[in-house]
């Protein structure tokens, strides 16, 4: 049986899904300055670390 994480296509497809939330909140006025002083690089990665986890993929550590 497929993990939901397999199904969706894997990391890659998890990285294109986090890079576009985090180029929409940041092109919001709204949103944005919420995250002025903020690595959106580190974010994003601990964001892709956790929906790899949530989706049934591999622990950090365990990655490909």
């Amino acid at each position: 049986m497929q993990t939901l994480y397999e199904k969706i296509g894997g990391g890659q497809n998890i990285k294109k899904l986090v890079t576009a939330f985090y180029q929409r909140v940041l092109n919001d006025p709204l949103l944005s300055p919420f995250f002025a002083n903020t690595s959106i690089e580190k974010l994003q990665n601990m964001q892709v670390t956790f929906f790899t986890i949530a989706l049934g993929g591999p622990e950090p550590g365990k990655m490909p």
